[in-house]
């Protein structure tokens, strides 16, 4: 099979041909893969800021495909099930498992790091990562319902907001942004977005948003716009705009962190915090239960996935550098079939 392999960090992956995998082994299944997404994470993954990816390995963690065989001891799903995975492999016997939090097991695995991704045209995972795919859902938007859909829905969720709430979202023209920007508004909320690549603004107002802001102070113009400030920013950008959505928030608001692009530290003044009440909640991925709604919310059209091109396996190193430029507005994903 080909795949697009990770030979070392900092160098260009490249796509390599390898054996099929044996078969999957005791409650694992062999997906033959029909879409995966590409992720501002597997470019952090190449650049080595995750330091449990372990080179040469498989890139890619979000996919969508058909089994073609399930191990031993597997009762669901069966070959020929449409999947789409968890960007993870989660324990399923820790608290946080049994409970519905499985993004929250520490014993879970990431793919496309610590085990073999999805950027290949086959991938073997356990059974307990994969819910069932949608007939009227396609691969594309089944691999990119987890790692963006599904987040945010968490992310939302936790935010616990009222109905008339008014939420911004920096980098409103991305993978995630785009995103959030059209659940925010199918969740009935009053939207902002940021944005510092003008071209995308046209695209962002088709995804839903009221009002599209595009100056680097972006929280003055906010404020124009919601006097005391907003009630939630979702931010998927992260250094580089943390400041400026602190200072978009009305006392007692939320910063959702989704993203954080350059994967450095950032400097946030305490007193921002405390001294306005405001709450900052990390997201830290999708559950099952997250998947399987945001499948459904793709399914009744009240979220349409963006996907701004389908490429090939050989053409992943070019799509991961469009990413680091910010030019795709939506997501990318590989098409295997």
């Amino acid at each position: 099979m080909k795949a697009t392999i990770l030979k070392r960090f900092q160098s260009v992956p490249e796509v390599v041909d390898l054996p099929d995998p044996l078969g999957p082994g005791p409650g694992e299944v062999l997906v033959k893969v029909g879409a995966s997404g590409i992720c501002y994470r597997d470019l952090l993954v190449s650049e080595g800021y995750f330091p449990r990816a372990k080179p040469p390995l498989i890139l890619g963690h979000e996919f969508a495909g058909v089994v073609e065989e399930v191990g031993e001891g597997v009762e669901w799903p069966s070959k020929g099930t449409r999947v789409a995975s968890l960007p993870y492999v989660q324990c399923g016997r820790c608290y946080r498992c049994i409970s519905g939090e499985e993004n929250l097991c520490r014993s879970r695995v990431f793919l496309g790091e610590e085990v073999a991704g999805c950027y290949a045209e086959r991938v073997i995972v356990r059974s307990r990562a994969l819910v069932e795919l949608p007939q009227d859902v396609g691969f594309e938007a089944g691999a990119i319902s987890a790692c963006v859909i599904g987040t945010l829905l968490n992310g939302i969720r936790q935010a616990a907001l009222n109905p008339n709430a008014h939420v911004l979202v920096t980098g409103g023209g991305g993978g995630v942004g785009i995103h959030a920007v059209q659940l925010a508004k199918a969740m009935g909320f009053s939207v902002i977005a940021a944005t510092h690549s003008e071209w995308k603004v046209p695209a962002i107002y088709g995804a839903g948003a009221d009002q599209v802001l595009t100056s680097p102070e972006f929280s003055q113009e906010a404020k124009r716009t919601v006097s005391e400030g907003v009630d939630l920013v979702i931010e998927t950008v992260g250094q580089r705009t943390l400041d400026q959505s602190l200072r978009s928030l009305r006392w007692g608001g939320k910063l959702l962190l989704v993203g954080n692009v350059d994967a450095g530290a950032a400097s946030i003044q305490l007193a921002q915090l405390i001294l306005r009440g405001v709450s900052v909640i990390g997201v830290n991925n999708s559950s099952r239960r997250d998947l399987m709604e945001a499948l459904d919310l793709v399914k009744k059209r009240r979220v349409r996935p963006i996907i701004s091109s389908a490429v090939s396996l050989e053409s992943v190193p070019e799509a991961l550098q469009s990413l680091k430029d910010a030019k795709p507005i939506g997501r990318q994903v590989v098409k295997l079939w």
